[in-house]
């Protein structure tokens, strides 16, 4: 799933890099991390399966939100 996925998570990252306000660049931020080459990040974010996608809110860890949905559908 994670190959899959890769195109469509760096499809947002640019256009949120190519953003024309400096607000919506500021905003958001798409980063990816290979935890499998990183274990101690995967085991401080509780990645236990791949891909994992996680939102933090705010730029603060306590507020970490994990998606739950399905992964198999992504075009």
């Amino acid at each position: 799933h994670c190959q899959r996925m890769a195109p469509a998570l760096e499809a947002i990252a640019l256009d949120y890099a190519r953003a024309p306000e400096p607000v919506e660049r500021a905003r958001v931020a798409v980063g990816r991390v290979d935890a499998t080459a990183d274990a101690a990040l995967g085991v401080r974010f509780l990645i236990d399966s791949f891909p994992t996608i996680i939102l933090v809110e705010g730029g603060l860890l306590p507020s970490l939100r994990y998606y739950t949905g399905r992964r198999a559908e992504v075009r």
